[in-house]
């Protein structure tokens, strides 16, 4: 038995049909949901990290703490 979807409806509900159009569609929505691609994010200093904890305890559970306006 296959399976597959050969027209969908887009947000606007106008309906695309074939599968390359169905394609395009759901890799587009997913897209969306997922957001934008990798995120660049900075290397983490080891002389940081070689220091341990940087924060008490207590300054720990502060963190956690429901804070209001």
């Amino acid at each position: 038995m296959e399976t597959y979807v050969y027209e969908i409806p887009d947000d606007h509900g106008q309906s695309h049909q074939g599968f390359e159009a169905v394609a395009i569609l759901l890799q587009t929505y997913y897209q969306y949901l997922l957001g934008p691609g990798l995120i660049v994010r900075a290397f983490i200093d080891p002389q940081v990290i070689a220091l341990g904890s940087t924060l008490s305890v207590e300054q720990q559970f502060r963190l956690c703490a429901p804070f209001s306006d």
